[in-house]
């Protein structure tokens, strides 16, 4: 759909960016498109000039704290940090403990800027370090004290009010990393093939010594433990760093990035205005009960309206899921938006869960049970279609992934047949099949759900499929799409999904979305106009 601004929010989360666009209190874009806030808001800013107690011409100014990466010895290690694995492209922080080994599931890449890790992003992973005994004790935000036993490749974890003093204390160097003090011949290292964080031994060259940030004030400088001096000449102005600072490229989806293959990208989005300040890169993290797994929510303007990306960890790495903008009004995602691809969304054949339960990222109160009778709980991201781990296909059995559908000849009849086909046509290599996909309400249709709630039922449903090529650089080459619009959500007896086949622009048309977003205009405009059989 053309002719419409959108807000271009390109949010890089664990090498998977996440771009929103806008969203309206109807679900559908605005018709003007014209951006929701923004620009000078009012207020009661007060008149320094008026103020006869401070006398300055500019108000206070708020200290910004970053985590930065160490790069030189210290003479004193107390402070407080972020331990990480860094390789260039992920920043894994050490965030949680599992049985004997410390996990990195939170990769921190996306939230650093020029002057490091906002303090408000890092400080829920800190590690404070103090000094303690011969060396420095080290507590783990949601960890307590680690340390290490003795026993080879692996952490131990004290959740008492002191350290140990036998396994919980650590040597610290630049050069020699973290290292137990009662035992010199291992260091905390990080483990790709096994993905965690533990103590290896230095000739375990297959493990990678960790990378500290340490936190700091005033755009990364880390402070002087003493007085600070008081500024000597305070109406010269600071002097500039870099006189001729290279501007940081706009980022552009498939080009840039921690993840540089731009064929795992989210490029099939919607357009969805999220109410949130610039350079916030989500309104919150969610720890989910699953081993693993993060959501990511974004405010939309309409208080009713929550944009939630769920992720999980395979191999070492955290893969989105799927990315929803879910409506409390209808109890159902207005949409659902993810990836298809064998090597990336691979299949490993671990069954369905079964087991439905409230989605954490959202309001339990926004969610319907769903419903029995006729009317089923209908998938829209299917059980199929996330098969890489356990973790991955429960969160396609989060109620917010469900609306209530007609069971016979529908939810197991065309519906199942598109889903299926979708599956068995994943592309590798640099292709991805793009897919969105939603219900509509065009009546006031409702029933009561196994929660006792009144809940809408959906008139209609649509999924709209779009395959991108790439070359060796990530960047876009080729887009064919297809649109599917059910027009009744009831009994399609002995019918075939191919036969409600349309164009993009026409599904778009009819659900009031902007789809596939971030595909390049070009290649946006024919993948849409055209309907083209994909499999």
């Amino acid at each position: 759909m053309k002719g419409l601004n959108f807000i271009s929010t390109l949010l890089l989360i664990f090498g998977l960016p996440v771009f929103y666009t806008q969203c309206t209190e109807t679900g559908t874009l605005d018709p003007d498109g014209t951006e929701q806030g923004g620009g000078e808001t009012g207020g009661d800013e007060e008149n320094p000039d008026t103020d006869p107690d401070d006398g300055q011409d500019e108000p206070p100014v708020e200290e910004t704290y970053y985590y930065t990466q160490v790069t030189s010895e210290l003479s004193d290690w107390t402070g407080e940090y972020l331990i990480t694995y860094s390789d260039g492209e992920r920043i894994l922080v050490l965030d949680g403990f599992n049985d004997k080994y410390g996990t990195g599931d939170t990769d921190l890449a996306s939230a650093l800027t020029a002057d490091g890790i906002p303090a408000e992003i890092g400080d829920r992973y800190k590690a404070v370090v103090s000094a303690s005994g011969s060396g420095y004790s080290i507590y783990v935000s949601n960890i307590g004290y680690i340390g290490f036993s003795g026993t080879k490749n692996s952490l131990s974890q004290n959740t008492s009010d002191s350290p140990n003093q036998e396994t919980d204390i650590w040597k610290i160097s630049l050069s020699g990393g973290l290292c137990p003090a009662n035992d010199n011949g291992y260091s905390l290292k990080w483990n790709p093939s096994a993905p965690r964080f533990a103590c290896y031994r230095e000739s375990s060259t297959n493990c990678v010594s960790v990378t500290l940030y340490k936190r700091s004030a005033d755009s990364g400088e880390i402070p002087d433990p003493g007085p600070e001096d008081p500024d000597e000449n305070p109406d010269e102005p600071d002097p500039d760093p870099d006189p001729t600072p290279e501007p940081d490229p706009e980022p552009q989806p498939g080009a840039t990035g921690a993840n540089t293959n731009g064929w795992l990208k989210n490029w099939e989005i919607p357009a969805a205005a999220v109410a949130m300040e610039e350079g916030v890169p989500y309104s919150e993290v969610i720890n989910e009960s699953l081993s693993g797994a993060l959501a990511y929510t974004y405010k939309c303007e309409n208080q009713n309206q929550l944009i939630v990306t769920h992720t999980y960890t395979d191999r070492g790495r955290r893969v989105r899921n799927y990315t929803m903008l879910f409506d409390a009004t209808k109890k159902a995602a207005l949409w659902e938006a993810y990836g298809m691809h064998k090597d990336n969304w691979w299949d490993d054949n671990v069954g369905r869960r079964k087991n439905w339960k409230y989605d954490p990222a959202i309001p339990k109160d926004w969610q319907s049970a769903g419903c029995t009778s006729n009317y089923h709980k209908g998938h829209q991201v299917a059980s199929n279609d996330r098969q890489a781990n356990i973790t991955a296909n429960q969160q396609t059995f989060y109620l917010s992934n469900q609306t209530p559908q007609w069971q016979t000849q529908f939810n197991d009849g065309v519906w199942n047949q598109l889903e299926q086909d979708v599956q068995n046509n994943a592309p590798t290599g640099r292709d991805t099949l793009y897919v969105v996909t939603g219900p509509l309400y065009q009546n006031n249709m409702t029933e009561t759900d196994d929660g006792g709630e009144t809940v809408p039922i959906p008139s209609a449903y649509w999924k709209c499929i779009m395959l991108c090529s790439f070359d060796s650089s990530g960047n876009m080459t080729d887009a064919k799409g297809i649109g599917y619009y059910f027009p009744k959500n009831a009994a399609y007896t002995g019918d075939k999904y191919y036969n409600y086949s349309t164009t993009i622009d026409e599904v778009e048309e009819i659900c009031g979305f902007d789809l596939f977003a971030n595909v390049p205009e070009e290649l946006q405009t024919k993948a849409e106009s055209i309907e083209t059989e994909l499999f």
